[in-house]
Order: structure tokens, then sequence, then C-alpha cells
């Protein structure tokens, strides 16, 4: 289910605005690979794509073709697949995205952001739309 909100709280500073964010799952292969020796810890900053086949989010992949080579959102709070505990099975999680809204500098902020990830959300292709607010 989307929710609308009228501004941030987060504490991540690349987050300007939030318009518009959705519960997802994310699925249990999702994984944050710059988060070196714990990457079941998604961070928060993450661009999370659609698994088409379940519906679930992992981590944006452009060279993928499962659905998760469209950026669909940003992920908006850490999320742990084990659970806190390091020696379990990875399972599905609930999480938020951010899936219309401001960031700032996102090719500086955001983790996986890329050229396609941006022409994605700007053209509305795996979410209404992520505004980039550049740095002068």
């Amino acid at each position: 289910m989307a929710g609308v909100t009228s501004k941030s709280n987060s504490p991540y500073g690349w987050l300007l605005r939030i318009a518009l964010t959705e519960k997802v799952t994310i699925d249990d292969t999702a994984v944050d690979a710059g988060n070196t020796g714990q990457t079941h810890i998604l961070r928060a900053g993450l661009v999370m794509g659609k698994i088409t086949a379940s519906g679930k989010m992992a981590h944006y992949a452009p060279g993928a073709s499962d659905g998760t080579e469209t950026a669909y959102g940003i992920l908006l709070s850490d999320v742990d697949t084990k659970d806190g505990d390091p020696g379990a099975t990875a399972a599905d999680m609930p999480g938020l995205l951010l899936i219309a809204g401001e960031v700032h500098d996102a090719a500086n902020n955001c983790l996986l952001w890329d050229s396609a990830a941006a022409a994605d959300f700007l053209k509305g292709g795996g979410s209404p739309g992520i505004i980039v607010n550049q740095p002068a």
C-alpha cells in the first residue's frame, strides 16, 4: 500500500522530500554488495527493482532480466534479511521504499545509482518518479 507524506523525517541528508512511499517485501536474495562483510544488511539509499515473477523487491541490477533491471524505488531505512543473526539464513523482510520524491545528488548518495536508474525514475518507468536535485 502506498502512503502520502508531506516532508521527510529521514536522518539521511540525501532525502529532501517524500511524496509517495510504498510498503514492500524485500526478497531474501537481495544483497547490498557494497556493504562489505554484511551484504545481508541493505542500507538506506539502495536503489531497488521489482522481481517480475514474485512482485518482491531486490537490489537494482541493470544487467538482469527478471525485472530488477528497472529501478523501482529507493530503500528508506536499513533492512537486515538475517534479522540480526549473521549466521541465519536470509528471509523475506518488510521494507519501505521512496517511489516519488526528491533526492539530493543521487549519483553520490544513493547506492547502485546510474544513468539508467535516473532515466527509469525520471520517466516513471518503475515508479511514479523521483526528482533529483543536483548540487550547485
